[in-house]
């Protein structure tokens, strides 16, 4: 699993997320001083998600043609363009656009960050490895926050965005240096829904999966989109207040609040992926599903509760995501990997965008808490419809396989 390109692969995504970060700790507290209130500001994060929509919509089925490469070369250098261009305008007319335009980026380097991972990844380790690529967003999540918010405090938004967009470049940089991902044709472990990997070539060499009929969407996947959507229905309520909750409730520096909850889910994707890939995925996205439904209530019913919430969110989230994913790339064909990664995350950003303005909404209207409580229940109904829809795909691919 440890190959040139995979590692490599990390760096790059790594390096990303150190600048998508600045924007996480920044972005509200940047609007919040323009003078916006909760819904605007919801709704300016939310655009982002509909760009990203865009992305990988886009991006899905040409990554499964033309490889991760090219994508992920583009995604690092636009970000580096557009991250200090968001803090430069004050008018909402430029700022939507912006955003959509940022969204579109974040939406296409994700895919193909994604799909470089799976497709040169061994299949027995693929739980793992899809694990170890979200653990690089939330290593820069646990240690960017609170520095950009210091360096924002000595200097000034437009100049630690500016800081940021460096290490977007890094990750274009990175992506220059990667080499061509294809799928490996390591035997399936058994209790999984894999379908059979293609073999190698006859020099043994990784190669591209073989071209299909451009789609947006494939079907298989379109499920575990869905189930996974509750969780970002949430996440992205939390990660886009999460900086005026935690200034609301008294701390110096909100980015902490963010850097516990990344911890947490490192621990939980770490702990995850090889659980997942020894006992089968169920046995981290159930559990995964009851911690963030259980944090959502406890923000709701109980938000004194300070940093116990985002790290009981962060191990939750840690479980489902990377749990999710590995088993949707496990019941689609190989040539489609980059496809099913895309579909399950174009099926995240409907919900982060919906998840946004509804908390937004309810903020304003004064029902922070219910939205929060609301969210714990559509969790958990999330959690009973991925056990009922499971056992039916499972039972459809041991049919096909006779």
């Amino acid at each position: 699993m440890w190959s040139k390109g995979f590692l490599l692969s990390l760096l790059a995504n790594f390096t990303y997320w150190i600048c998508f970060f600045f924007h996480v700790a920044l972005y509200s507290l940047f609007l919040d001083r323009q003078g916006l209130d909760s819904t605007t500001i919801g709704s300016v994060l939310a655009v982002g998600s509909i760009g990203a929509l865009g992305g990988r919509l886009v991006s899905g089925s040409a990554i499964d043609r033309f490889g991760a490469k090219p994508f992920i070369i583009f995604g690092g250098f636009a970000m580096a363009i557009m991250s200090p261009l968001l803090v430069m305008t004050q008018n909402l007319a430029w700022l939507y656009p912006l955003r959509i335009i940022f969204g579109f980026t974040v939406g296409m380097f994700t895919n193909a960050t994604l799909a470089h991972v799976t497709f040169i990844s061994p299949t027995e380790y693929r739980g793992r490895a899809v694990s170890w690529w979200g653990v690089m967003n939330n290593f820069a999540n646990a240690i960017i926050p609170p520095f950009a918010v210091a360096l924002w405090l000595r200097t000034s938004f437009p100049a630690a965005f500016s800081f940021g967009a460096i290490f977007a470049v890094g990750a274009g940089i990175v992506g220059i240096l990667l080499p061509r991902a294809g799928s490996k044709g390591i035997p399936a472990p058994a209790g999984d829904f894999q379908t059979p990997v293609r073999p190698l070539t006859g020099t043994g060499d990784p190669i591209p999966p073989p071209q299909a009929k451009f789609r947006f969407l494939v079907r298989e996947a379109v499920f575990p989109g869905l189930v996974m959507g509750a969780v970002g229905f949430a996440l992205a309520a939390f990660m886009s207040f999460a900086p005026l909750i935690a200034e609301d409730s008294g701390m110096t520096n909100p980015g902490l609040y963010l850097t516990v909850y990344a911890i947490a889910n490192i621990i939980g994707q770490f702990t995850s992926g090889p659980i997942s890939d020894r006992m089968g995925r169920p046995w981290i996205i159930v559990p995964g599903f009851v911690l963030a439904a259980v944090a959502m209530g406890i923000l709701g019913l109980a938000p004194q509760a300070g940093l116990l919430i985002p790290f009981v969110f962060g191990l939750g989230v840690g479980s489902v995501v990377p749990g999710i994913l590995a088993w949707a790339v496990d019941i689609v064909k190989p040539e489609e990997q980059a496809l099913a990664s895309s579909t399950v995350l174009i099926m995240w950003e409907m919900f982060v965008f919906t998840g946004t303005i509804f908390q937004g909404r309810m903020f304003d209207a004064g029902l922070g808490a219910e939205g929060f409580q609301t969210m714990a229940g559509l969790i958990f109904i999330s959690t009973v419809v991925y056990l009922i829809g499971r056992r039916i795909i499972r039972r459809k691919l041991l049919l096909l396989a006779v």
